[in-house]
């Protein structure tokens, strides 16, 4: 690996319980934690796999409050380094100012991760548009803000806002502490209070749906349960589903023995399949029977060309 270069950071936690500048090693230890999180997630978004970062504590704890110097380690795989410009390994060294945590604005003007979190003010972004030079436009309600498109894709990070959310908000939820401090040196702070505190927490991130059908089918009820969420064990084409009950009516019938079954009969329902996908990355697939239209005894029954009303043909006999 070539060698590195170094950049330095503080931060500084402050407020009643760390007036003699003590704080329990367990409140300690996950933001340290995560300080170094913040910077591997931040350079494998932006980066991937081709620039290494390590974050190490410089020097002795300040006095009066709880206050850290660090270094900020950065270093370029030996066999990437060669398809790198200067241009692009200096950007690559301005990672700790993409995130913030040396200084809220850059010499270039370019806005932080987290000056562009202490601006939206936990507001939800209703568009962003690609200025397709390098930045974007985020609007918010009434406001606009442009920001390199690195500093969006930290913001849509994940793992970049988890850490984040460990080094800021975590803290400042603890009793006695106050005020989150952080820039270039100890000299130079930059504060971010337990009221802001909410700005910096990571967002839930919802299930996406990958797709959704709805269809037509004859299922064989294996087994049923009568509880709240009215999931039952069903087989369809020979596959078994938990499926979830959503025909009130059908319900009711049952509820009320106004409708009797018995285990593999068959039932004509609408079902509905829907796929996402979770924050683990995990695909969970859901199952629901939207509504029963039919149902017929698993008893097997001499087959006869019956027809309904509507001349629609019945259920097939096995």
């Amino acid at each position: 690996m070539k060698a590195g270069k170094t950049q330095s950071f503080y931060i500084v936690y402050d407020g009643p319980a760390l007036e003699n500048s003590e704080i329990d090693v367990r409140q300690l230890a996950p933001a340290l934690h995560a300080i170094g999180d913040l910077f591997e997630a931040a350079s494998c978004a932006i980066y991937g796999n081709s620039l290494r970062t390590q974050v190490r504590v410089k020097g002795s704890f300040k006095t009066g409050c709880f206050g850290i110097d660090f270094n900020f380690v950065h270093s370029l795989a030996d066999a990437l380094a060669g398809l790198f410009t200067s241009q692009y390994i200096d950007a690559a060294l301005n990672l700790a100012e993409l995130i913030g945590l040396g200084t809220a604005c850059t010499e270039k003007g370019r806005t932080s991760l987290i000056a562009l979190l202490q601006k939206l003010r936990g507001r939800e972004i209703t568009k962003v548009i690609d200025n397709q030079d390098g930045t974007v436009r985020i609007e918010v309600t009434d406001d606009t803000y442009q920001v390199e498109k690195a500093v969006l894709d930290l913001l849509r990070n994940l793992e970049v806002r988890k850490a984040l959310d460990a080094t800021i908000s975590e803290p400042l939820r603890t009793e006695g502490i106050t005020s989150f401090g952080y820039g270039p040196n100890s000299a130079q702070i930059s504060t971010i209070s337990q009221s802001e505190s909410a700005f910096f927490a990571a967002p839930p991130l919802g299930e996406e749906v990958l797709g959704e059908s709805t269809y037509e089918t004859t299922i064989k009820v294996i087994n049923v349960a009568f509880q709240e969420d009215n999931l039952w064990r069903i087989s369809e084409g020979g596959e078994t589903l938990h499926a979830r009950i959503e025909d009130k009516d059908f319900l009711s019938d049952v509820h009320n023995n106004s409708r009797a079954f018995a285990k593999d009969d068959l039932f004509r329902v609408r079902l509905r399949k829907r796929q996402t996908l979770g924050e683990k990355g995990r695909v969970r697939t859901e199952t629901a029977i939207e509504k029963v239209l039919d149902h017929r005894s698993a008893a097997h029954q001499i087959h006869l060309p019956l027809e309904n009303a509507n001349n629609t043909a019945s259920l097939p006999t096995e």
